[in-house]
C-alpha cells in the first residue's frame, strides 16, 4: 500500500486494499472484545485489562482513504505510516 501511494498508482485498488484492511481490522477487534467480555464476566483481575482503540484505527483508515480520493496521496502515505506506528505500538492484550 505504501509503495502505490509513493508512486501514485491505482488509487481504486488501493481505497480497495483500504476497505479490506479495515473489514481485517474489525474481525480483529470483535475477537478481543469478545475475550475481552468473557474474561470480564469471569472477573479474572480486571484491572489488568485495557480496551483496544479500535476507533483510532478505524478514523486512521477513513481519513487515508478521503485523502486518496482526493487525490491527496503525500498526506494519505503520511496517515498510512501512521496508522502502522499506532499499530505496531499497540499493546497486546493478554488473555
Amino acid at each position: 500500500m505504501v509503495q502505490m501511494l509513493a508512486k501514485e498508482q491505482d488509487l481504486e485498488e488501493f481505497d480497495h486494499l483500504a476497505g479490506n484492511l479495515q473489514a481485517r481490522m474489525e474481525i480483529m477487534f470483535d475477537a478481543e472484545f469478545m475475550l475481552l467480555s468473557r474474561r470480564l464476566s469471569l472477573n479474572e483481575n480486571p484491572g489488568r485489562i485495557a480496551m483496544p482503540g479500535f476507533s483510532s484505527f478505524k478514523n486512521l483508515i477513513s481519513q487515508m482513504r478521503n485523502q486518496a480520493s482526493r487525490g491527496e496521496t503525500g498526506e494519505a502515505l503520511k496517515t498510512l505510516l501512521a496508522f502502522r506506528a499506532l499499530f505496531e505500538q499497540r499493546p497486546v492484550t493478554v488473555f
